[in-house]
């Protein structure tokens, strides 16, 4: 390949041959002479100018110029290796006769701020999909873990004709969707007029393909049915149907290998025709906790009222329903390590089994209309309806031997509890537009009436919900050190809970001045009904003690004033732009919660107002073509204020060795200054690269903190506050870059990193401890495509976590652990039938004492056959090396535990796929 193609480039500018002035927009495409095959194209910029790089080198080449009103230009050319060819000024006739112009459907042009390829210009395997076709497109890159972006910038939706395609997900249209289905793929940047003007190059790209006609008429889908060792199975249905006004989907699965599906978009996108090679995310999980059991059937219908493939015209109803039956297992040894004072040994040991099954209903209704108008403005309306539905049994064993200074004891408890959830939630958002329809800032006339200019906003949400836990509880209690200690609990829980809340907000903005006011309502009312009886030797007592009625009411009122005005912005058109925006918020919280309850300690009425400041300063620059570039500062304060539960818990003695107490005295309010700075550059090219830092610094006021007391055969737990201020800072970076190593090869590496320090406290037998904590992450992900048939994938992630003891030097309370995980994936397609996935996956762990390390390897080879490639043969094998064990370790402020767990275990499993798929009303 490197013989054939090299880093040769040719470039030029166009020129008007009447008036001499350069044109932007003329479509730029290369052909090997002889072929109709389009090998490269490209597009001139504001200044007439065109590149085209990676060209083929010793072949006779065409260049072929268009562009509405002149007439077709030609060049040829033939390069050599590594050549760069400028071809100065090249002149396109000027057709003073508009009957001598001939309509040539270019193979990219611009039409107004649209930019549109023409599909059919690019010649590509009959089984292409639409991914494959945006590999070929200048501008355009295809990440290797499925993002797409032009010129830089991620485009984060693609819509089909006009409207989503069934769900959010690109990859389910992108990979799915022939490419001979496709006339023309356009991408725009879908911010209004006004909001382009006033930053024209901050571009929110969006892409739209355009279906041939007829072609909207189509279906596609996946039927999956799997067989493996050790009795593990795997089947999956999803059907899809699309007419002009409607899509429909009906989906399934079902499988006991740990992959947990959590809705229809996940499912569509891991099954699609091209397949996902290595960015899979609806794969066996070997990491997951306990093994799961799932089966998952769900549907959806969207209609289009409008009925137009018209990207600012929506209409839309979309409805989905989704029912889930999960059922874990999970068994557990564990060691848990105390943080304490004196260095003494304090831990414990848990052996635990836990079996659940969740049977999740859930359905959502959600409406948007963008075509309305209401008092002769435009009206943006999203509404939506949800209902959910869940019922949760739960079986819990368990032994626990506590190895205190202070107590020796064992708690063997049995647990059974039946769970049921209703809840139906309301949400709207209607924004009602000025009458004009601009809403930028500051790109108002002057002349405008007042109340003209003004926008609206509302948003509610509302929630209502009840639901009743059944359960019993079962402790055998054992006191090594005081028998007299030793008793048998038995006891039988009924919970009845009615919930209801509802949040409302309502702003106006007029942007000539910069001025918004607006104003937030928050309420919530909570009623509990708990019996619990005590049973033993064979009568039942009702426990006073944690038999209540109890109702929380909150109230939350939020009033705001915003301003914003530009310091300075300053554009000289098609070389740079500036501007400096200055933003400041005012609010205030009125902040009221009343609890009332059977249990006198718990009756309680907390009230509290807050200022809440706001101020950010916001810098752009931007070269044209080039790069832009920001830099951020806000400062925000904000209060959190405790909680009833912090304040009054309710202690249920199942478990005699552990009591939470809570705050012995009214807490007061926590305030949080937060200082950021943050930037972004990005180069406007295809393969440029963007980064972006962060730095935070928080300062906590009045911050509550932790204090254990080890008593005799109890270890008490209560919350105090803290009255020196603690402060937390925090970094995060983030760097992209697309390579292109030749025609049809690119290496796409993606970095972020993110760094915190931060000052912790809490009293250990009411002696202060000082903690400096500090931790680190880093991720890096390589991918390299060739051909769109070939992927190799590194994805590295790893986690440093460090504790210091800052009070004692000598203490074992010092600690620090590191985990580490990098996964090698390849993904290669032979002659569109045959195809071969493997990972390997790299776990390290440690900290202190403890170390593991384990290689987790899975391996598939799948073959295509029928006319279409429909049918699919797949052999996997997975865990070959079988080295995965569940060890795993956990770190927090007060303690450390290290243990392992049941996990999913080596298995091979052979698949029968057909993807059945149709486009267009004919064959």
């Amino acid at each position: 390949m490197n013989n054939c193609f090299s880093q040769t480039k040719v470039q030029g500018v166009i020129i008007d041959s009447a008036n001499n002035n350069i044109l932007r927009a003329v479509s730029v495409a290369l052909f090997e002479e002889g072929k109709s095959t389009v090998e490269k194209v490209a597009i001139t910029d504001k200044y007439g100018k065109f590149v085209i790089e990676a060209t083929p080198v010793d072949k006779p080449l065409i260049l072929e110029f268009s562009f509405v009103g002149y007439g077709l230009t030609r060049k040829a050319l033939k390069l050599k290796k590594d050549e760069f060819r400028d071809l100065g000024q090249i002149n396109m006739p000027f057709l003073e006769n508009k009957l001598e112009e001939v309509e040539i459907i270019a193979p990219v042009r611009m039409k107004g701020d649209t930019l549109e390829f023409n599909a059919d210009a690019f010649k590509l395997d009959s089984n292409a999909v639409v991914q494959d076709l945006l590999r070929k497109l200048p501008g355009l890159v295809v990440w290797g873990d499925g993002a797409v972006t032009y010129n830089g910038k991620e485009i984060p939706q693609v819509l089909v004709n006009g409207k989503p395609f069934f769900g959010a997900d690109m990859g389910i249209a992108l990979q799915n969707i022939s490419k001979n289905a496709v006339q023309k793929v356009q991408v725009y940047d879908s911010r209004t007029k006004e909001i382009k003007d006033q930053d024209p190059e901050n571009h929110k790209y969006e892409m739209n393909l355009v279906l041939k006609d007829g072609q909207d008429h189509l279906y596609f889908g996946n039927l999956s049915i799997g067989s493996g060792t050790k009795s593990r199975y795997q089947g999956q249905l999803n059907f899809n149907k699309m007419t002009p006004k409607s899509q429909a989907t009906i989906a399934f699965s079902s499988n006991n290998v740990n992959k947990d599906l959590q809705n229809i978009d996940q499912l569509l996108k891991n099954s699609t025709f091209k397949g996902v090679g290595i960015n899979s995310d609806f794969n066996s999980d070997f990491l997951r906790e306990g093994t799961l059991k799932q089966s998952v059937l769900g549907g959806r219908f969207q209609y289009d009222f409008a009925g137009k493939n018209n990207i600012n015209l929506k209409n839309l109803i979309v409805s989905d329903v989704l029912a889930k039956n999960n059922i874990t297992l999970i068994k557990n040894e564990s060691n848990t390590t105390l943080l304490n004072s004196d260095n003494m040994d304090n831990s414990r040991m848990t052996n635990s089994e836990n079996k659940n099954e969740l049977k999740d209903y859930q359905a959502n209704v959600s409406y948007n209309n963008m075509v309305g108008n209401l008092m002769k403005r435009p009206i943006n309306l999203q509404t939506s309806l949800n209902l959910r539905k869940s019922k949760e049994d739960n079986e819990q064993n368990s032994l626990s031997k506590y190895n205190y200074s202070t107590n020796q004891l064992e708690n063997n408890i049995k647990n059974h509890s039946l769970f049921d959830s209703d809840d139906l939630g309301i949400s709207a958002s209607m924004i009602l537009l000025n009458k004009s329809n601009r809403n930028a800032l500051g790109d108002l006339m002057k002349k405008e009436d007042f109340w003209d200019r003004i926008f609206y906003q509302l948003d509610f949400k509302g929630n209502v919900g009840e639901n009743r836990l059944d359960a019993r509880k079962e402790n055998n209690h054992i006191n090594h050190l005081d028998t007299a200690q030793n008793k048998i609990v038995d006891r039988i829980y009924t919970e009845k809970g009615k919930r209801k809340n509802a949040f409302i907000d309502l702003s106006a903005k007029e942007n000539l001045i910069g001025v918004e006011f607006g104003v937030n309502l928050y309420v919530s009312d909570q009623n509990n009904r708990n019996t619990i009886y005590d049973q033993s030797k064979g009568t039942t007592v009702l426990n006073e003690d944690l038999s209540h009625l109890s109702d929380n009411k909150l109230i939350k009122l939020e009033p705001r004033i915003g301003f914003q005005k530009y310091l300075w912005n300053k554009r000289l058109y098609g070389r740079n732009s500036s501007s400096f925006l200055l933003k400041s918020k005012m609010g205030f919280r009125n902040y009221q919660e009343k609890n009332t309850s059977t249990l006198d300690y718990r009756n309680l009425t907390l009230k509290y107002s807050s200022f809440l400041p706001d101020l950010q300063l916001n810098y752009r620059y931007t070269k044209t073509s080039f790069y832009t570039k920001t830099l951020n500062f806000q400062y925000n304060y904000n209060e959190e204020y405790p909680l009833v539960n912090t304040l009054r818990p309710i202690y249920d003695n199942i478990n005699p060795a552990y009591r939470y107490f809570g705050a012995d005295r009214l807490l007061k309010k926590t305030g949080i200054h937060l200082f950021n700075i943050n930037g972004t550059y990005e180069e406007q090219k295809q393969y440029g690269y963007n980064a972006s830092f962060g730095i935070t610094y928080r300062s906590y006021e009045n911050s509550q903190i932790d204090s254990l007391v080890y008593a005799k055969d109890q270890l008490q737990a209560y919350i105090g506050q803290l009255d020196n201020k603690v402060g937390a800072i925090s970094g995060d970076l983030n760097i992209n870059k697309p390579f292109l190593i030749n025609k049809n090869q690119t290496i796409n590496v993606k970095l972020d990193g993110n760094l915190t320090w931060a000052d912790r406290y809490q009293y250990i037998d009411q002696e202060l401890q000082y903690m400096k904590v500090n931790s680190q992450s880093v991720n890096l992900n390589l991918y390299y495509t060739a051909n769109s048939v070939f992927q190799i994938g590194w994805t590295n992630g790893a986690y440093r976590y460090e504790r210091v003891d800052k009070l004692n030097k000598n203490s074992s309370n010092n600690y620090n652990s590191l985990t580490w995980r990098s996964t090698y994936s390849m993904a290669y397609i032979l002659a569109t039938r045959w195809a071969f996935n493997s990972s390997l996956t790299d776990l390290f762990n440690k900290s202190k004492d403890f170390k593991n390390n384990a290689l987790i390897w899975n391996f598939d080879v799948s073959y295509r056959t029928l006319k279409g490639n429909n049918l699919e043969i797949k052999l996997s094998a997975n865990d070959l090396l079988k080295q995965n064990k569940g060890i795993y370790f956990l770190n927090g402020l007060t303690e450390f535990t290290n243990g392992s767990r049941n996990i999913l275990t080596s298995y091979y499993m052979l698949t029968l796929s057909y993807f059945p798929r149709k486009f267009g009303k004919k064959d």
